[in-house]
């Protein structure tokens, strides 16, 4: 049998953040038209658009033009950071989710989120998986956790574009 060697605060804090993570996508998942939940729970998405998508003063596009119906969508938020010692905020990527995208010509949106309680969105943008290859670090490989890398969200937006807010 194996042992998890994570301490209870930090599956506290991972429970905490898959919480925000899912109000978020919930509130995206409202806002954007044309766009509904993944159908399964199990899903290795959180969305699927309904009809072909544009880019829209809320939600601009980097990189594609329009959405296809039917592509799949993956939402990856973080909060806005507060203080100038704070680290800016990071998107963490799965690789195998990753890659998944990839093959099926998947897309991210990208949300900066007001800091808890509520998680409102400051800013959003949606992305082609094949251009996050260009933004994202390399994979980093850890005992009992999926490979993964985090993508600064000042890689995705500008400073303006989220003190604007959306």
């Amino acid at each position: 049998m194996s042992v998890s060697r994570r301490q209870p605060e930090a599956d506290s804090r991972l429970a905490r953040s898959k919480r925000l993570g899912e109000r978020v996508e919930a509130t995206v998942i409202q806002r954007v038209d044309g766009l509904r939940a993944a159908p399964e729970r199990d899903s290795r998405h959180d969305a699927v658009a309904e009809h072909c998508l544009a880019p829209t003063d809320r939600l601009p596009f980097a990189g594609i033009c329009l959405v296809e119906q039917g592509t799949p969508v993956e939402i990856k938020s973080v909060a806005a950071v507060q203080g100038e010692r704070e680290a800016t905020g990071r998107f963490y990527l799965r690789e195998g989710q990753h890659g998944e995208l990839l093959a099926d010509a998947g897309v991210y949106i990208f949300v900066v989120a007001v800091p808890v309680p509520n998680r409102d969105p400051l800013a959003m943008k949606l992305v082609p998986a094949s251009l996050v290859d260009e933004l994202r670090g390399s994979w980093i490989e850890v005992e009992d956790r999926c490979t993964h890398t985090k993508l600064a969200w000042s890689h995705v937006f500008r400073d303006s574009e989220v003190s604007d807010g959306v």
